[in-house]
């Protein structure tokens, strides 16, 4: 492998079960840390196993060795970048202002520094609205200009290698959602 390869910052995500207001169980992701890597995207496609919709991997993620990581987590990994329009202070709600608006689609997760934060309206425009500090991050101050990473949600399918000489590990994954 060569020298920068691997330089995007990577979330690693784990699975828990937690109860919600009606004390029903439900499923949670929370940030397990971060690991340098670079996920490659694959031409994906689906088709029937015993009459069911079967997704085909989608992204190859090449990531530095990470022991505790198995096929029960997510990975969170940068597609798309812009930077903000505003700073954004820690008791500051629930919008932003991006200098680039993101590409349009469904609610997605963003990265500013350390905090990961769930986008949920204004999409392909440059005032998002947003929750802050999920999985588990915590909400803080970003200044104005500080870089902003759309995240595409990567469930680990299966891990391909791992090299403990070089210390990494590849593992193919499938797009959530």
């Amino acid at each position: 492998m060569r020298a920068g390869e691997l330089r995007h910052r990577i979330a690693v995500l784990s699975q828990a079960l937690a109860a919600n207001d009606t004390g029903e169980e439900v499923e949670t992701w929370t940030l397990d840390g971060y690991v340098w890597g670079m996920a490659t995207p694959k031409t994906g496609r689906e088709w029937f196993v015993k009459g069911d919709v079967s997704p085909e991997v989608t992204h190859f993620v090449q990531l530095r060795y990470k022991r505790s990581l198995d096929t029960t987590d997510r990975l969170l990994a940068p597609i798309e970048s812009t930077t903000l329009g505003a700073a954004l202070a820690t008791d500051d709600g629930t919008s932003a202002t991006l200098t680039v608006a993101l590409q349009p689609g469904a609610a997605f997760d963003i990265r500013i520094e350390d905090e990961l934060i769930n986008v949920s309206a204004g999409f392909g425009t440059t005032s998002i609205t947003i929750a802050r500090g999920q999985h588990g991050s915590t909400a803080a101050t970003h200044l104005n200009g500080a870089a902003v990473s759309r995240l595409v949600a990567l469930d680990i399918e299966s891990i391909l290698d791992t090299d403990l000489r070089n210390r990494e590990t590849i593992v193919a994954a499938r797009e959530h959602g």
